[in-house]
């Protein structure tokens, strides 16, 4: 059964940190797939270009995540790992790190390497603002204008998110409701319409849901 739930970030963040005279700047993005994550990954290198190294980490999907992560020249396993590690410590997914380090001509040694590219990844992360992610079920209600009212103020009484609207004949409204919640609305619907309202499903969406601090 698919999950109806996970952890990821609600947005892109860039952060920068010092390290005896490198400079560390994390770029974070949430992402759907690995290809959306490789342009992500793509586009840091290009806006980095003149970086010493471009270390990149990545973990999408949800039942199985897929995960990938690269020292882009730094030691094996002092960079790439790190980043990856930190993602995997929180349980994110469907989110892209990369690293750019600025080398400032002082060795930080292996330990060093890795404790500063796991520190400025968690950095970009929370800076990203870590969010749980619910499956929404989006739901078409049909109904007559004179209904409008109440379906208005139950929409608003439980947060539902109002995806579109439209008046002709009839009001027709799409809204995203927790899949979780589903059936108690379908009933309260029906209650305040007396069996009324056309309740179909279009489609369904994870959404942002309750910020997570990391």
């Amino acid at each position: 059964m698919r999950p109806l739930e996970y952890l990821s970030v609600s947005r892109r963040a860039t952060v920068e940190l010092e390290e005896r005279r490198s400079r560390f700047i994390a770029s974070v993005s949430p992402v759907e797939d690995e290809e959306a994550a490789l342009s992500f990954v793509n586009e840091i290198r290009r806006e980095y270009a003149d970086a010493t190294h471009n270390v990149y980490a990545y973990r999408v999907g949800i039942k199985v995540p897929a995960q990938k992560c690269s020292d882009a020249g730094e030691p094996a396993g002092t960079a790439g790992m790190p980043v990856l590690e930190t993602i995997r410590r929180y349980d994110l997914t469907n989110v892209v790190v990369v690293v750019s380090r600025y080398f400032g001509g002082i060795l930080l040694g292996a330990g060093g390497l890795a404790r500063t590219y796991g520190r400025a990844a968690l950095r970009g992360l929370r800076a990203a603002q870590p969010v749980k992610m619910v499956q929404h079920v989006h739901l078409r209600l049909e109904l007559d204008y004179s209904l409008y009212g109440k379906v208005e103020h139950l929409a608003a009484s439980r947060s539902l998110q109002i995806l579109e609207e439209s008046f002709a004949a009839a009001v027709s409204l799409v809204v995203a409701v927790p899949s979780a919640e589903e059936e108690g609305l379908r009933r309260e619907l029906a209650r305040i319409s007396g069996g009324e309202i056309c309740v179909t499903v279009t489609g369904s969406s994870f959404r942002p849901a309750t910020r997570v601090e990391l």
